[in-house]
Formats: C-alpha cells, sequence, structure tokens
C-alpha cells in the first residue's frame, strides 16, 4: 500500500459523493417542488402518494449499479468505481433530499413515519440479502446470481433480478397499503377531535 493508493481511493470515494450528492440534491429538491404541487392540487394524492413504489424502483437500480453490466459497459478500472460510486451516492442522496425538503412542507405523523422506516427496511433487507448472499456464498437468490455472473449467463442473471424486483415490489406495495391505511386511521382521529374542540 503506498501513499498513491490511498490518494486514489480518496479521490475514487469524494469527488463522486460531490457529484452524486449535488445531482441527488438538486432532483431531489426538483421532485419535492412537484410533489408538494402534486398534492396541494388534490388532497387525494397524498394517498397515492404512499402508494408510489419509489423503494423498489431505487433499490433495483442499485442492483444493475453493482452488477457486471456496469463493468461490461465501461470496462474495467477506475471508470467503473467512479460511475458505480457516482451511482450509489446519487440514489442514496435522492430520497434523502426529497425526504428533507418534504419535512420542511409538511410532517406526517409519527405512526406513519414509523410504517415508512419499516417498509424502507424491509425492501432494502431484500436486495441487501442478495449483496451479503454473493460475497458469504449463502444461500438464496444471490448465490443464483453469482452462479450466473460466473458463467457470464446474463440472460439468467437478468431473470433473476427480475425476480428479486417483484418480491421487492410486493412487499412495497402490501406496506404501502397498510401504510395507508394507518394514513386514514390518524386522518379520522385527527377530524374527529378537531370536531370535539369545536364543539
Amino acid at each position: 500500500m503506498s501513499i498513491q493508493d490511498i490518494f486514489q481511493h480518496i479521490l475514487l470515494s469524494l469527488v463522486p459523493w460531490l457529484i452524486g450528492s449535488a445531482i441527488g440534491g438538486l432532483i431531489g429538491f426538483v421532485l419535492a417542488a412537484w410533489i408538494k404541487d402534486w398534492c396541494n392540487r388534490d388532497d387525494k394524492n397524498i394517498r397515492r402518494l404512499l402508494l408510489i413504489p419509489w423503494r423498489t424502483m431505487i433499490l433495483i437500480t442499485m442492483l444493475i449499479v453493482f452488477s457486471p453490466l456496469m463493468v461490461i459497459w465501461v470496462g474495467l478500472g477506475n471508470i467503473a468505481t467512479f460511475l458505480m460510486v457516482t451511482s450509489f451516492i446519487f440514489l442514496l442522496a435522492l430520497p434523502i433530499a426529497t425526504n428533507i425538503f418534504l419535512d420542511n412542507w409538511s410532517s406526517l405523523s409519527k405512526p406513519i413515519q414509523i410504517t415508512s422506516t419499516v417498509r424502507s427496511l424491509a425492501t432494502f433487507s431484500i436486495v441487501l440479502t442478495i449483496w451479503v448472499s454473493i460475497y458469504s456464498f449463502g444461500g438464496g437468490l444471490g448465490s443464483i446470481m453469482l452462479k450466473h455472473m460466473r458463467v457470464l449467463e446474463f440472460n439468467l442473471w437478468l431473470t433473476t433480478w427480475l425476480v428479486v424486483g417483484a418480491i421487492t415490489l410486493v412487499v412495497d406495495i402490501l406496506l404501502g397499503i397498510l401504510q395507508l391505511l394507518i394514513f386514514r386511521l390518524t386522518e379520522n382521529r385527527t377530524q374527529h377531535k378537531t370536531l370535539d374542540s369545536n364543539i
């Protein structure tokens, strides 16, 4: 290990962090502004928003970022590392920035926030198991994806990726429905409290 290796690692870490964070933050701000305007047009849009499976879209995209496809497209070396780290940071920064700007506009109730966190952890655990299985040689779909990567069977890898996406989507939607039910319950309680205080 040399000074050059350390310096190269710092560059490949911090430059993608700056670029990914800046782009993700900017798009997150624009997206939050659009969501705010969309929800102001119709109160029902807030309920529809809860059912959007954005977690699935981001996590499944992350699987592609850390797949052999990225290396095939750009080749081995620092360019592939740079693009992978930048893409990953961007995919993390986008929802974080969007949520930060949305919280400044309207804060959701604690039950909704807790359900949202549970939903994020549940969907993330499905994709995380893929990454862990690849490096630990464990079971599940991660080991199957690893096998397909080793023998360059990208069509079968893509099929497994779609299965993972489908599982993540189902869990995401089911917990989204639960989140919507909790939102309606808390909304009804708030309305009842408002009526009681007016009486």
